[in-house]
């Protein structure tokens, strides 16, 4: 890439993908990959300091910042109590579901404990809610969490498979992509209620 690139990372890693910015602009998380295993990264944009998020077997992918920017929701394959875990060289795996990590303590948290594969976790602009696409029933549809209770519900009901839901500003509609008549489109949901 020429002309437009304003500052490149490297970091010394196999790769490095999904960059999402903090709210403040003065971060972005990443996933990294190193030696096989991917974690999460933290880079403060004006000193170019580097800081690991987690640091674990487990694969940690989808990173989000919350809106105030203490907060990250990502998706992981570690286990959770009905995440159906398997066992794998003393690690606890299960399917993919929604974490959440604090920035102050370092804790996460599981939001999603279902045992569908859930991707793309993105917080509403007032931080209330989670959107993220699941596939409980084998395709994958776009649920909304609520934040207060953990409560998820969904907000689309296709055959084709929804994925990568995105908010706009004001949090009254999700765009996201679906697969329709042998395409990918976008499509834009007013005010996402249950399906």
């Amino acid at each position: 890439v020429k002309g437009g690139v304003e500052r490149r990372y490297k970091f010394g890693m196999d790769g490095l993908y999904s960059p999402a910015y903090s709210p403040d602009g003065s971060r972005i998380v990443f996933v990294g990959m190193k030696a096989g295993q991917t974690n999460l990264y933290e880079v403060n944009l004006q000193t170019g300091a580097l800081s690991q998020v987690t640091n674990d077997a487990f694969g940690d992918y989808d990173p989000a910042y919350s809106p105030d920017g203490k907060s990250i929701v990502f998706v992981s394959d570690r286990a959770v109590e009905n995440g159906h875990p398997y066992n794998h060289h003393g690690f606890k795996y299960g399917y993919y579901n929604i974490f959440k990590w604090e920035a102050e303590t370092g804790t996460i948290t599981p939001l999603t404990k279902d045992g569908a594969n859930n991707r793309s976790p993105v917080f509403s602009p007032d931080g209330k809610r989670v959107a993220f696409s699941a596939n409980p029933s084998g395709v994958d549809n776009i649920y909304v969490m609520d934040m207060d209770s953990l409560k998820s519900y969904p907000v689309t009901n296709v055959l084709t498979g929804c994925f990568n839901p995105s908010w706009s500003k004001d949090g009254d509609r999700l765009a996201f992509a679906c697969f329709y008549k042998g395409c990918f489109d976008i499509f834009v949901l007013k005010d996402p209620k249950p399906a």
